[in-house]
């Protein structure tokens, strides 16, 4: 574990760097949990993701080469694989690669001993996948924990600080009283972008969780607006889940040229919204009252049996708490409910589940084909 020791000594270091960088109005608008889970997803060690039905082959004569196309550390994984002998890595896109020979391995009946082997090269890939992310979960957790001590004063002082200023009535810049100024931000990637990275060879699978991540950023800003103006949200919400639903469509059609539709037939029952690429369906949403943990189970019984095909890398539930009361028991049995639910295979991130959390699902079509659910909740009132 020597690598480890040195890897952990260069990741405090790292951590402390990072929160020197960030600035005191980040830390007083924001809780610091909230900063802290996007500095350990921007500058942490990062779990590895493969999905064995993403593997490919290339020949060479008598020899070929198994690829398993993931995201993640190469380097660790080849050093806990006893499989993995060789790999690439470019842009953050990793392949795994094993290299056989058809003379060495196979005689007889060429496609069942093919077959076998490759199950049994699957379950050893996913095992060392474990073991590999096992050692990540580590790393972060020390990452996690270097940010936390560097940040902690800086965030309770900031925090007092401009609190008790404005309870004073002190505003910390000159304020501007003859007009109102509002922010836009664009969403940082667009349709056009995706399609000419399409045209450059990136791969659509890349590209399609790309564009899902994009999406729940989106709808995560949409979400805190909302909490952020109680009253505007509750006259959309009691009108009826269409209506708050359309101005969600509005804001994604702005972000992505049109693309994403509301009530689009797919599967065997309408989803919410859709986003399609390339005769892809990226993304699948469903936008949910909270009305109870049943109702929540039956609709990702829904979501994830009715609606997901076999090709959804990305799904998201949005999930809107009317009575901000008794938000926190809600949350955390929305949580509960999605987790013990009997299609969640783990939890991915689980940081903040006040504002986000993922899972790893099974979707409905393929079984073995796992996809990512990331789950919304927001706060009226």
């Amino acid at each position: 574990m020597i690598d480890d020791d040195i890897e952990i000594d260069k990741l405090r270091a790292k951590a402390t760097s990072v929160a020197t960088d960030v600035t005191d109005d980040d830390l007083a608008q924001r809780s610091l949990e909230a900063v802290l889970e996007q500095l350990i997803n921007a500058h942490g060690p990062q779990l590895i993701v493969l999905d064995v039905g993403d593997r490919y082959y290339e020949q060479r004569g008598n020899r070929f080469t198994l690829k398993y196309p993931f995201r993640g550390d190469l380097n660790l994984l080849m050093k806990v694989s006893p499989v993995v002998n060789q790999g690439s890595s470019s842009g953050g896109q990793s392949s795994a690669e094993i290299e056989c020979d058809i003379s060495d391995q196979f005689d007889g009946d060429f496609t069942d001993q093919l077959a076998r082997f490759l199950a049994w090269l699957d379950e050893q890939i996913i095992r060392d996948v474990q073991v590999a992310n096992e050692r990540l979960e580590r790393r972060q957790a020390v990452f996690a924990e270097a940010l936390r001590t560097g940040l902690q004063p800086r965030w309770t002082t900031t925090r007092a600080l401009r609190g008790a200023m404005e309870l004073l009535q002190v505003p910390l810049s000159r304020p501007k009283r003859d007009r109102v100024e509002v922010s836009l931000h664009p969403a940082p990637l667009s349709m056009r972008v995706l399609e000419q990275a399409a045209a450059a060879g990136a791969p659509q699978w890349t590209l399609a969780e790309d564009m899902a991540e994009s999406v729940v950023e989106t709808i995560a800003s949409f979400s805190r607006a909302l909490e952020r103006l109680p009253g505007t949200a509750e006259r959309l919400l009691s009108q009826n889940e269409e209506t708050l639903r359309d101005v969600l469509l509005f804001v994604l059609n702005a972000n992505f040229q049109g693309r994403v539709t509301g009530e689009t037939f797919i599967g065997q029952g309408k989803s919410d919204l859709l986003l399609r690429w390339e005769d892809r369906d990226a993304f699948v949403g469903e936008c949910k009252i909270w009305k109870g943990a049943k109702a929540l189970s039956e609709g990702l019984d829904q979501l994830l049996e009715r609606y997901t095909l076999w090709r959804h890398s990305r799904i998201a539930l949005i999930v809107f708490i009317r009575d901000p009361r008794d938000a926190t028991s809600v949350i955390d049995s929305a949580h509960t409910t999605v987790r013990k639910h009997r299609r969640t295979q783990s939890v991915i991130n689980a940081g903040e589940p006040t504002r986000r959390s993922d899972y790893q699902v099974i979707a409905s079509g393929d079984e073995k084909r796992l996809a990512h659910l990331t789950f919304l909740p927001v706060v009226i009132g």
